[in-house]
């Protein structure tokens, strides 16, 4: 790891599922008593009038949820600002080739030889070489977190094929799909092991 060295964020690093993680993180056992109540309510209609009698007894009870719901709200809105600050910032480097945004110019991280795209002025503005290499530690970051959020993709199909198997097919069809469903590839979780079996992070 590359210690104390400056941060770059960039668009990829990102998505609405690293922001979900995040959430069930800090406020996940508040999300899902909320989401247990609600689910309460919808199987046992029964308890959803003993449930609002209780709410008049405890005055006090929906204040209460809006103040553990409060640091959603703030942690959403510091997210949007930094997503709007981010976009006028350029960012030094790209997982893609992005023309649009001027990233033309290929390279390859030194460590680990991740293929990368930067503006035409990298080499003007990023000259120190411990820059650079946390830079480019930072581009391996990124690219192990797409790896990942791709690998995540690809089992969730394995697995809803599987499912769909043993629910709706019955016999030799049944078969067939749980098969198929072995045999689905998942290149981007056998790259992720890879390069954690080869560099060990």
């Amino acid at each position: 790891e590359n210690g104390g060295g400056p941060r770059y964020h960039h668009a990829e690093e990102l998505h609405p599922e690293d922001v979900f993680d995040i959430f069930a993180q800090m406020f996940g056992a508040d999300i899902r008593d909320m989401q247990g109540r609600r689910y309460t309510n919808r199987q046992h209609p029964g308890r959803r009038a003993q449930h609002h009698h209780q709410q008049q007894q405890s005055p006090m009870q929906n204040p209460m949820q809006l103040f553990q719901v409060l640091p959603i709200i703030i942690f959403f809105l510091v997210y949007s600002l930094f997503s709007i600050g981010s976009h006028d910032r350029a960012s030094p480097f790209s997982l893609h080739e992005d023309h649009d945004h001027g990233y033309t110019v290929r390279r390859r991280t030194k460590e680990h030889r991740i293929p990368y795209w930067v503006q035409s002025t990298f080499t003007k503005d990023f000259r120190d070489p411990y820059i650079i290499q946390n830079l480019e530690h930072q581009v391996y970051q990124s690219h192990k977190g797409h790896l990942h959020r791709r690998c995540n993709f690809e089992q969730k199909e394995k697995f809803t094929m599987r499912q769909r198997a043993n629910r709706f097919y019955s016999g030799q069809e049944r078969i067939d799909l749980l098969d198929k469903a072995d045999r689905m590839p998942t290149k981007s979780c056998d790259e992720l092991q890879k390069l954690i079996n080869k560099y060990g992070y």
